[in-house]
C-alpha cells in the first residue's frame, strides 16, 4: 500500500480536523523521523487545501536544542533550513544555563514544553502539534501499567489535551511508526538519529526491547491503543463528572487560589473527589503532571474523616476554613525566586503564570512572589489587600524593578513604570480546562 493510500486527504482532513478553521499553529520538530513526518503531512494536507481554495493556517515551527548534546546545534540547523525551505516560519529555542544531570528525560521534556509555551504565548499561537504516534502510545500505557496507573494513566495520552497555557494536539496517533519510516522513505526525506532513543538507561528503550515478545502474544500497538482509546472513553465520563462537582461546589480565581465545599466533597463518590482535588491542584500549583494516585488517595481518604484538619500535596497547602477547604500554593516550593524580564519576550513563571514585556522594558524587571514583601505596597493600596486569603499573598506573582514592587497582577496594581514597560500577566491554568 503506498503512502498516498494510507495518508490520503481525506485521512489527512481527520489528522487536522482540530486546527483546519485555525489561523495559526505551531508545531515541535526535533528532526528525528516521528516529527519529520508530521511536517511532511501537515505541509501536504495545507498545500491541498489551499489548491482547493480552502483555509488553511498559517504553520510555525519550533525545534529545541536543550543543550544535551553538542550535535543538537546541527540538527536544529537541519530542521530550520527544511522548514524554511518549505516556506514556513521557523525558530530555533535554546536553555539558557546548565543542562540536567539528572533525571534527563524527565527535565529535557520540562524544559522543551516550557520553551515551546513562551514562545507561542509570545506569538499568540494557542495550538501546539507534535508528532507521537501509535507507537508511542502504547509504550506509554505499558509503562504506566508497570506503576499500578487507574483510568487516567492507562488511557495514556490523548488526541489533544492542555499544558502550559496551550492545547496539544497529537494528530498521528493513529498512525504506526513503520507507516510514518514507509512515508520518509517513500519521499525521500531526511530524518535524524537521536542516540538517546538507544540509550539502555531510559526505560523506553529498555521496554522496546521486549516489543518482539509482547506482539506474539497479541500485544500489538494497535491493541494496546484500542484498549487506550476505550479507557479514554471512561475518562471522560468520569472527567465530566468531576467538572460537574468542581462547577456547583469549588472556585478557581484567576490569581491561583481555590476553594472547595468540605460536605460536598464528604458526599461525592471517591474516584469523583480525587479526580476533582486533582484537577485543582495541578491548576493552583502549576504542576503539568498528575499528582501521584497513592497520595491522592490518602489525602481524599483523611480529608474525608477530618474536617478540621491541613495538609499539603503537588506544592499547595489545603487549609481548613469553616465550611470549606482553602488550596493555595506553598510559598516555599516556589523555585524561582527571581526570575528576570525579557524585554520583547514572554515567560513562564512558576507555571502558573505567562509574564510578557514590551522591547523597551528594563532588563532589571524580574518576576518574585510577593513573600512577605506586601508592607513595601503604597499604604494607600493596603485596601486592596482586604479580599485575599492571607494564606494566598506569599506565593502571589510579584513584579519588581531595583527592589520596588512595580506590579501585583493579582491585585490588578499596576505603577505608572510597569504600564509603561508593556508588562502583561495572566494566570494561565485558569482558563485551559484544567478546573
Amino acid at each position: 500500500m503506498s503512502d498516498q493510500d494510507t495518508f490520503n486527504q481525506e485521512a489527512l482532513e481527520k489528522c487536522f480536523d482540530n486546527v483546519s478553521t485555525q489561523t495559526g499553529v505551531a508545531m515541535a520538530v526535533s528532526g528525528g523521523p516521528d516529527s519529520m513526518a508530521l511536517l511532511l503531512l501537515t505541509d501536504r494536507w495545507r498545500c491541498a487545501r489551499l489548491q482547493q481554495g480552502q483555509s488553511a493556517p498559517d504553520l510555525t515551527v519550533f525545534t529545541v536544542d536543550h543543550g544535551l548534546r553538542p550535535a543538537a546545534v546541527e540538527e536544529c540547523q537541519f530542521v530550520l533550513e527544511k522548514a524554511k525551505a518549505l516556506g514556513y516560519d521557523a525558530h530555533i529555542l535554546q536553555r539558557e544555563g546548565e543542562p540536567p544531570t539528572t533525571r534527563i528525560q524527565e527535565m529535557a521534556r520540562k524544559i522543551r514544553y516550557q520553551l515551546l509555551a513562551e514562545a507561542c504565548h509570545l506569538r499568540g499561537i494557542k495550538i501546539l502539534m507534535t508528532a507521537h504516534h501509535l507507537d508511542d502510545q502504547a509504550e506509554t500505557v505499558l509503562m504506566r501499567l508497570a506503576r499500578g496507573s487507574g483510568v487516567d494513566g492507562l488511557s495514556a495520552m490523548a488526541l489533544q489535551s492542555q499544558r502550559y497555557g496551550l492545547r496539544l494536539l497529537r494528530p498521528l496517533l493513529v498512525f504506526e511508526k513503520t507507516e510514518l519510516l514507509e512515508l520518509l522513505q517513500a519521499n525521500d526525506w531526511k530524518y535524524i538519529k537521536d542516540p538517546s532513543n538507544t540509550d539502555p538507561r531510559f526505560e523506553r528503550v529498555r521496554l522496546r526491547e521486549h516489543v518482539s515478545e509482547l506482539k506474539k502474544l497479541g500485544l500489538t500497538a494497535k491493541m494496546i491503543g484500542l484498549t487506550a482509546r476505550r479507557l479514554g472513553r471512561a475518562k471522560m465520563a468520569l472527567d465530566e463528572a468531576s467538572n460537574q462537582f468542581l462547577t456547583s461546589h469549588a472556585f478557581v480565581s484567576d490569581y491561583g487560589t481555590a476553594r472547595i465545599d468540605q460536605l460536598a466533597l464528604f458526599d461525592t463518590p471517591d474516584e469523583i473527589a480525587i479526580r476533582a482535588l486533582s484537577k485543582v491542584l495541578q491548576a493552583c500549583g502549576g504542576s503539568q503532571e498528575v499528582p501521584n494516585m497513592a497520595r491522592l488517595e490518602t489525602l481524599v481518604g483523611r480529608l474525608k474523616a477530618d474536617f478540621s484538619t491541613n495538609r499539603t500535596l503537588a506544592g499547595c497547602r489545603l487549609i481548613a476554613k469553616g465550611d470549606f477547604w482553602l488550596i493555595a500554593r506553598e510559598a516555599g516550593r516556589i523555585t524561582e525566586l527571581e526570575k528576570p524580564i525579557v524585554p520583547g519576550g514572554c515567560m513562564l513563571w512558576d507555571n502558573r503564570y505567562i509574564v510578557c514585556a514590551g522591547k523597551k522594558a528594563s532588563t532589571e524587571i524580574i518576576a518574585v512572589p510577593l513573600g512577605e514583601g506586601r508592607e513595601l505596597i503604597d499604604l494607600a493600596e493596603e485596601s486592596l489587600l482586604k479580599n485575599f486569603p492571607k494564606d494566598a499573598l506569599p506565593s502571589l506573582l510579584t513584579l519588581r524593578n531595583k527592589g520596588e514592587i512595580i506590579a501585583v497582577p493579582a491585585f490588578d496594581y499596576w505603577k505608572a513604570q510597569a504600564i509603561s514597560a508593556g508588562l502583561q500577566a495572566r494566570f494561565i491554568t485558569s482558563d485551559d480546562g484544567l478546573v
